[in-house]
């Protein structure tokens, strides 16, 4: 299969922006017993080695350097020879506001997705069904 990289389309008003992060935290609790040691393992993992070994199994790095980015992916063979640039055009935007609406929503989204990846629906027909489906689980959340 022949296949590449390629950047987050841009919108108007939104140009060089991609999607939102998906966002891992690390944090120390105020309970714990030993903050010193959990803050010297959450400095190794943010370390430039760490990061790039992660960049080099495919996983981005939090970290903004170019180095560290160039060696996304390399340890995997499938993106051997790809656009790997591609995949660092765009900056994430800032995340949405959330809203009474998200959980059940994003739910319908979930289960939703089946029905184009294995139902063989169009893209515009899932769409459209997929609004329709939201604006009826609006509706019926406002009337609570």
């Amino acid at each position: 299969m022949k296949w590449d990289l390629v950047a987050n389309p841009n919108f108007k008003g939104h140009v060089g922006e991609g999607r939102e992060a998906d966002v891992h935290l690390m944090m120390i609790s105020s309970l714990a017993k030993q903050r010193a040691a959990a803050m010297d393992v959450m400095k190794m993992m943010i370390s430039d080695d760490v990061q790039k070994m992660f960049s080099e199994d495919g996983r981005p790095s939090v970290l903004t350097s170019g180095e560290i980015q160039k060696k996304y992916a390399a340890n995997i063979v499938q993106f051997k020879g790809k656009n790997i640039d591609a995949a660092f055009k765009t900056k994430p935007i800032r995340p949405h506001e959330v809203t009474p609406y998200d959980t059940k929503l994003r739910a319908l989204v979930d289960n939703a997705k089946s029905d184009i990846a294995i139902g063989g629906k169009d893209l515009n027909t899932f769409v459209r069904d997929l609004q329709e489906k939201a604006n009826k689980e609006i509706e019926s959340m406002l009337k609570k």
